[in-house]
């Protein structure tokens, strides 16, 4: 997968609600702290991303060679944990928004997410990710992602209201 087409499916891979919905900028900004003391947990992963859904207006590019969105893709990436007490922060550009945030608890369950946007702006990208970190340096979970906005294909204006859902496994280095 190229750069430009990492970016653009960062953008727009996204997930619908369940009726509450977990991918408003206002549900994945500010999410609070977990329950666990240290800094375990951080470290850099090697993070493998596949795409397990698309749904919604995820168009292609260039005459059809970047995808949005495609089922079964697979990207690997690294991924940059912080951990202070209770508090994650992941940086990864595999992540559609590249730094998420939020809590970990002592489990190793933790619940981050960002806003961001792509192409200067024109789209919006929310990002929620919920999963497990082990003492063994596994990271496992879910990635959710919403891009919504109209980006340029030549002359032409697409627009894009993509949702997307992704797996996420790794080791730590």
């Amino acid at each position: 997968m190229t750069k430009y087409s990492l970016v653009l499916a960062a953008i727009l891979m996204c997930a619908c609600g369940d009726g509450t919905d977990e991918l408003a900028k206002s549900a994945v900004s500010g999410i609070p702290p977990g329950s666990t003391k240290g800094s375990a947990f951080s470290g850099v992963y090697n993070v493998t991303f596949v795409t397990t859904s698309c749904s919604g207006q995820c168009p292609t590019f260039l005459g059809g060679l970047i995808t949005i969105c495609r089922e079964g893709e697979k990207d690997v990436e690294a991924a940059t944990v912080t951990q202070l007490d209770g508090k994650l922060g992941v940086v990864s550009s595999g992540l559609m928004v590249n730094v998420v945030a939020g809590g970990v608890n002592a489990d190793g369950n933790f619940d981050v997410g960002g806003y961001g946007t792509q192409q200067s702006g024109a789209v919006a990208v929310t990002a929620r990710v919920h999963g497990t970190l082990t003492a063994g340096g596994k990271i496992s979970g879910t990635v959710r992602a919403r891009g919504n906005g109209v980006v340029k294909d030549g002359a032409n204006d697409v627009s894009i209201a993509c949702t997307g859902t992704y797996t996420l496994t790794g080791n730590k280095k």
